[in-house]
């Protein structure tokens, strides 16, 4: 039967420029050989040899080349045509370079934000940049001030009534910052 069999089954005959899949069967350290894809490429066939090797470069690299028994190859069947792809290689090099400035100068500005507002945390009374003494320098509340200024006040116009256990312990740190952070905003008449 085997005899039969091989009588009738040639490999296909490979030529120049044909595009090839190789049949690896090494496995990586840590993988299963029966979840790994075995076939890679495609390949290009650059020369014959013997009718049974062939030698062949990857499309990728042009650098790297194979010389591979025919039992290892199964035909690539699909479109490609080299020079094309040179030619968009550098198209898509251009569109690239210019996505990396973009990218570059979006990062940037976001960098430069950071950089704001990590100073803006780091100092947060602001005051008045002349330089002077600090006799002449007057309060200016920031954001977070006078966030805290309305919480105050909300809560001394809420309508007092009895609460069961559920008022959490008032500390007294945060008591008397409130009362100087009013005491500010009396003496300055800011409206809010």
């Amino acid at each position: 039967m085997k005899l039969n069999y091989d009588l009738n089954v040639t490999a296909a005959k490979l030529k120049v420029g044909d595009l090839v899949w190789v049949h690896n069967d090494v496995v990586k350290k840590g993988q299963c050989k029966k979840f790994t894809f075995s076939w890679t490429g495609p390949y290009v066939v650059e020369s014959v040899f013997n009718n049974v090797n062939y030698k062949m470069r990857s499309l990728n690299s042009k650098r790297k080349r194979l010389i591979v028994h025919r039992n290892r190859l199964k035909r690539h069947f699909g479109k490609h045509e080299i020079e094309t792809e040179n030619s968009l290689a550098t198209q898509s090099n251009n569109e690239k370079n210019k996505r990396v400035n973009l990218k570059t100068l979006a990062a940037k500005k976001i960098v430069e934000r950071a950089k704001v507002t990590l100073q803006e945390r780091q100092n947060p009374m602001t005051t008045t940049e002349s330089g002077g003494s600090s006799d002449d320098e007057t309060f200016v509340p920031n954001a977070a001030t006078k966030r805290l200024l309305r919480n105050v006040q909300r809560r001394a116009h809420e309508s007092i009534r009895v609460k069961r256990d559920r008022r959490p312990p008032q500390l007294p740190c945060t008591i008397a910052k409130i009362q100087i952070y009013t005491s500010f905003v009396n003496t300055l008449k800011i409206d809010i």
